[in-house]
C-alpha cells in the first residue's frame, strides 16, 4: 500500500485534519501538496504562456508584412508575395489552434530539415 501524503489541512475543534492521499512516486506529498510539484506545475504554466505570447507576436509580425510589401512594386510579383505572406499567417494560426494539427506538425518538421540542411 502506498505511503499517505500526510500533509496538514487543518483542524476542526480538537482533530487534526491530515491528508490522506497517496504521495505520488518521487515526491514529498501527493499532487496537491508537493511544493516541488506545486513548482514544477506552475513554470510549465508561465512557460506556455510566454510560448502563447510569442505565437501571438509572430502572428502579428506576419500579418504587418502585408502591410510592407517585400519591395515588390509589380501587381504580379506582389501578388505572389502577398499569397506568401498569408500562407504563412494562416500556418501560424493554425499552430495557435491546434499546435499538434497534421499540417501544423509537418510545416515545423519541414522547416527544421531545412534549417538544419543550411546550417
Amino acid at each position: 500500500m502506498a505511503e499517505k501524503c500526510g500533509h496538514f489541512i487543518g483542524q476542526q475543534g480538537n482533530i487534526a485534519i491530515y491528508c490522506s492521499k497517496p504521495k505520488h512516486e518521487g515526491y514529498d506529498k501527493c499532487f496537491a501538496h508537493d511544493e516541488k510539484l506545486i513548482a514544477e506545475r506552475e513554470q510549465a504554466r508561465a512557460d506556455l504562456n510566454r510560448k502563447a505570447a510569442l505565437c501571438d507576436q509572430l502572428v502579428n509580425i506576419a500579418r504587418g508584412c502585408h502591410d510592407y510589401g517585400g519591395g515588390y512594386r509589380e501587381p504580379s510579383e506582389s501578388e505572389i508575395y502577398h499569397h506568401g505572406i498569408q500562407t504563412v499567417v494562416n500556418a501560424l494560426e493554425a499552430a495557435l489552434k491546434d499546435p499538434n494539427a497534421f499540417q501544423v506538425r509537418m510545416l515545423e518538421s519541414i522547416g527544421s530539415r531545412v534549417h538544419s540542411e543550411k546550417a
